[in-house]
């Protein structure tokens, strides 16, 4: 049977992730693997698009269906 991880959440209370045998913590609290983490959040910090990229995107796809639904090409 797997056990819980042995580190507290931001909010103080027990982790309830699940270990790997021989380590006492979740992936997300490993302390080996705090270098990963930070690459991993990095990296999709950057992937985010912005919201104006959004707003762009959104406003295409409304043009696109009303076009679709008038029947219209483009």
């Amino acid at each position: 049977m797997a056990s819980k991880c042995a580190a507290n959440t931001w909010g103080g209370q027990p982790c309830k992730g699940l270990v790997r045998l021989g380590n006492d913590y979740c992936p997300a609290h490993d302390p080996t693997r705090h270098e990963a983490r930070r690459r991993a959040a990095s990296k999709a910090g950057k992937s985010k698009p912005g919201r104006r990229e959004l707003a762009d995107i959104k406003e295409r796809l409304c043009t696109l269906a009303e076009d679709v639904l008038r029947g219209q090409r483009r």
